[in-house]
């Protein structure tokens, strides 16, 4: 199956009768990619990207039992629009959880941030943890050092004070 995102020519590998083959897809003219959105689950996480305005987010938890498969079409969303980046993108991360193949995934996203900042895109990543979660804030910590190209800021918020208030019956 090959994704398909309008105004864009995206390249992906297809194999036919065992041949390698490229495919070039365009749909109808638009001046901006879709919004890629992603409902959160109880294993997945929030997936807002905004071309048109360079505001992207990933929020909740990332445990999925097959990372692979549900960042897959993030991803091929992401090569996309490489072929044509915006002026800017700002990706806030906030993340309760993160399993090791999701932080592995994780890293390909900013890998493709990095490429989107080569062709002239101004990147910068927001990564936001919880002030009781300091292995949140090394995970950032951590992939601020792998793609040093991109500025990290690094904001801290209290997940409990954040919390709705509950009537105690």
């Amino acid at each position: 199956m090959v994704g398909l995102i309008s105004g864009h020519f995206c390249r992906k590998a297809l194999y036919i009768n065992n041949q390698f083959s490229d495919i070039h897809v365009e749909l109808a003219k638009r001046t901006a990619m879709e919004i890629l959105y992603r409902e959160p689950t109880n294993v997945t996480p929030l997936v807002s990207f905004n071309p048109e305005s360079g505001d992207f987010i990933i929020q909740g938890r990332s445990i999925p039992e097959n990372a692979e498969m549900f960042y897959s079409s993030i991803l091929g969303w992401l090569d996309c629009l490489c072929q044509d980046p915006p002026l800017k993108i700002v990706l806030t991360v906030e993340l309760e959880f993160l399993n090791i193949a999701s932080s592995k995934r994780l890293l390909f996203v900013l890998y493709r941030l990095l490429e989107a900042r080569s062709k002239g895109c101004r990147v910068m990543v927001r990564w936001c943890y919880d002030r009781r979660d300091e292995d949140m804030l090394e995970v950032g910590k951590d992939y601020s050092q792998m793609v040093s190209d991109i500025p990290f800021e690094f904001l801290v918020y209290d997940a409990i004070q954040l919390r709705p208030n509950r009537k105690v019956s």
